[in-house]
């Protein structure tokens, strides 16, 4: 019987932990600067002032998404061309210091390859 009074508990503690989506970013994390990608000609530039981040490549040249970082995840919601509808977009991340990475292959985000991309800083700016 006391086996089943913990293990309910602990499911119960899970659940409140699992369901909670809303937890903060540390403030260690600062995603603000340039970030070049390791292997194409991709830059992202995160600006905090304006909550924007500025995407650049070979073909495109500082197209404009606004961003919001939660736990894990990145959306992106394209701020560029009225042309251009593009939903917003959610992906995994990782970042440390000076390396940031970003999971673009199960969902298509307009202006991206559809696949891992992975960046190193370049400044704090």
């Amino acid at each position: 019987m006391k086996f089943q009074f913990c293990a309910i508990l602990l499911l119960i503690a899970i659940g409140f932990i699992g369901c909670n989506s809303d937890l903060p970013i540390p403030n260690n994390i600062n995603i603000v600067g340039r970030w070049i990608a390791r292997d194409t000609s991709d830059t992202l530039t995160f600006d905090a002032s304006t909550g924007m981040v500025y995407h650049s490549n070979a073909s495109i040249h500082n197209e404009q998404y606004k961003y919001q970082l939660k736990e894990d995840s990145i959306t992106l919601i394209y701020a560029g061309s009225e042309d251009n509808y593009s939903p917003p977009t959610t992906h995994l991340y990782y970042m440390n210091k000076e390396y940031l990475s970003i999971d673009f292959k199960n969902t298509r985000c307009y202006g991206f390859s559809q696949k891992v991309m992975n960046f190193l800083r370049t400044n704090n700016n």
